[in-house]
């Protein structure tokens, strides 16, 4: 990204003369239409690494499953976000006719973000890790009304990066309290914990249902808005997949709904592993 900005601002010297870094100048910056797309891809890359993107989502999960808890509520809560913010206030604004050109490549890359978070989601067995897909599935939804031009879609995605960093935070507290008690992130050593930890089963059903989407709860909200949004511009034919998408995402969150849920299974009993019992969604 370093290397973008210096070639826009060697991009303006070249136009204009002047040396800077001024925001409002670059702005107004002239190039071809090739140096914008490439001047943009610049900018996009950094920021879907740090979104992230697939494929350059690789890194996030093993963070996760290695960061301490509050590393983690930092990440998941306020750093994926900054992405999302550098991309409607610098990428877009900067190179506005290269993203557009570019929007449907993006919107696809979000497309496959949603299902390929939420069909990894269903595959593991570390509680860390599989919360970190989750977000890979979520921040999907923003990418695509990023670059959908809507303004209600601009609208969802900001309430779905507040609502999802507050869920997604709650989840990885829950986990660290899990963490500190049973010293195992692994799922199926989890279960009967009424008797230890008699106030998590409502807030684990509390965040759960809201990283699920559940009417009422700020992820539904701005998962709603950026459906429509998306709907008002994309072609017809593309909104069937992004139904498919949005049911997608409703069947990985009723997994991980149901997965924590298993956290107060049996929940009149003593705690105890349940290891070589299997994780089965509700769904």
């Amino acid at each position: 990204m370093l290397i973008a900005i210096l070639a826009l601002v060697f991009v303006h010297y070249n136009a204009t003369g002047v040396w800077t870094f001024n925001y409002e100048e670059l702005l107004n910056t002239p190039m071809s239409s090739g140096v914008e797309y490439l001047l943009m891809l610049g900018f996009f890359i950094a920021f879907a690494v740090k979104m992230p993107v697939v494929p350059l989502h690789g890194w996030l999960p093993d963070a996760h499953s290695q960061a301490p808890t509050a590393g983690s509520v930092d990440l998941a809560g306020i750093l994926l976000k900054t992405a999302a913010y550098g991309l409607l206030r610098f990428s877009l604004p900067l190179f506005p006719n290269a993203s557009a050109e570019f929007a449907p490549i993006a919107m696809w890359l979000g497309v496959i973000g949603i299902f390929y978070g939420a069909w990894m989601a269903f595959a593991q067995t570390d509680i860390k890790r599989l919360i970190a897909y989750t977000s890979v599935s979520h921040m999907g939804f923003v990418l695509i009304a990023i670059y959908t031009g809507s303004q209600l879609a601009y609208q969802g995605a900001v309430i779905q990066m507040i609502a999802h960093g507050l869920s997604a935070a709650g989840l990885f507290i829950l986990c660290g309290q899990l963490y500190e008690r049973i010293h195992t992130r692994d799922m199926r050593m989890m279960g009967g914990l009424w008797s230890k930890m008699k106030w998590l089963p409502a807030l684990s059903l509390f965040f759960a249902v809201a990283t699920l989407g559940m009417p009422g709860t700020g992820n539904f909200v701005g998962e709603f808005m950026i459906l429509f949004g998306s709907f008002q511009v994309v072609p017809v034919d593309y909104r069937y997949l992004y139904l498919w998408a949005g049911l997608c995402i409703c069947l990985f969150a009723g997994d991980v709904t149901s997965r924590l849920l298993r956290l107060k299974r049996k929940a009149r009993l003593p705690a105890r592993n349940c290891q070589g019992c299997r994780c089965v969604s509700c769904l």
